[in-house]
């Protein structure tokens, strides 16, 4: 599973057709890619993580924010994943970028 993770990953190269601008037509299948690959690089984390390699999680949870990061499940993983390896200041930098989100987007 991990592998194949790593491989769609690796194959994502961001937005679905970006000179075609906000159009309609692309601008659903866009969004599905960037939440699919999203939630593929969080999996990803907990997978990582799972296997002991800290490192290899924090990379794919941050690349889970930076592929989309008004996704609530992105900026959770990441935190889990850096709270999990102890990494104190990293969490409490998560934290303040999530919190953050939640006010752009009027929930916090």
């Amino acid at each position: 599973a991990a592998s194949g993770l790593r491989n769609a990953l690796a194959r994502y190269a961001g937005d679905v057709l970006p000179e075609d601008g906000p159009a309609e037509w692309v601008t659903g299948a866009r969004e599905r890619y960037r939440v699919r690959a999203a939630e593929a690089a969080s999996s990803l984390a907990h997978l990582e993580l799972r296997f002991g390699d800290a490192r290899a999680a924090v990379a794919a949870a941050s690349r889970a924010v930076e592929i989309d990061p008004w996704l609530d499940e992105s900026w959770r993983t990441l935190l889990m994943v850096h709270r999990r390896s102890g990494d104190v200041v990293a969490a409490a930098r998560t934290e303040e970028g999530y919190h953050g989100m939640r006010v752009a987007l009027g929930v916090d």
